[in-house]
């Protein structure tokens, strides 16, 4: 019996199976020859899904198999192949024995059993996943400041070609972090011109200058009407028109 691992393109397994097939209302067809010719027959439908035949026994009414199988199988598939080949072939080689059993084309049960097997006992394997992670873990090292927490990055970068990329981390680690508003002042400071307009606030010289101008300089004055008042308007006035 193969109790060796087998390898494919992308697993190592070793998966075995206890198949049980039991005869049709439990009639005790199955005769020496009968099963003889059964371990022939399911060894070689096994061997086209690549699975082998490693034991075989049986009753009058049942009749159990160990098989090895690959993991990229569907268990149900090859089960089922292996009943109703294993039938049509029964029922040829043997028709006039089970004539005396079915009247019909009978032969298995439509049920089976099938438990998966192994070198340990399941109490041995469910005891050894308990212990998994139970194990004393290494003592967590003692937290770093901030500063030099950022650099652990560094060690872990290999050696050879990572000139730039260790500068560039380094950079990124080492440049101390700003605000929005610092950023922004800085850019002001640096000759980059504010969202607001320094000409709104503080009016340009020649504005100015013109806005110094005195009354009696404006030209352009127009008084309309007559009586006292405009004459009084018009004598404190130079260079008006009347």
């Amino acid at each position: 019996m193969g109790v060796e691992n087998q390898t494919s393109a992308h697993a190592v397994y070793n998966l075995k199976l206890h198949i049980v097939f039991v005869t049709k209302y439990r009639r005790k067809t199955l005769t020496p020859e009968l099963l003889a010719y059964l371990e022939i027959a399911f060894g070689q439908v096994l061997a086209a899904w690549r699975c082998e035949l490693l034991e075989f026994g049986g009753e009058p009414d049942h009749v159990h198999l160990l098989v090895s199988i690959h993991p990229a199988l569907d268990i149900s598939a090859p089960i089922n192949n292996l009943k109703t080949a294993s039938a049509r072939r029964a029922r040829r080689q043997f028709a006039e024995h089970l004539a005396h059993y079915y009247w019909k084309p009978l032969f298995w049960h439509r049920a089976c059993f099938v438990s998966s097997v192994g070198g340990a006992s399941l109490k041995t394997v469910k005891a050894y996943v308990e212990r998994q992670g139970v194990r004393s873990m290494p003592a967590a090292k003692a937290r770093q400041p901030n500063g030099c927490r950022r650099l652990d990055p560094l060690l872990s970068l290999p050696a050879r070609g990572e000139g730039m990329r260790r500068q560039r981390l380094f950079n990124s680690i080492a440049r101390p972090r700003r605000s929005c508003g610092a950023r922004r002042l800085q850019g002001m400071g640096q000759g980059r011109q504010p969202a607001f307009s320094r000409e709104k606030l503080h009016p340009a010289p020649r504005d100015r200058a013109q806005l110094r101008r005195p009354a009696s300089t404006q030209s352009g004055c127009r008084v309309s009407g007559g009586g006292a008042q405009n004459g009084r308007l018009a004598a404190s006035t130079d260079g008006c028109q009347a």
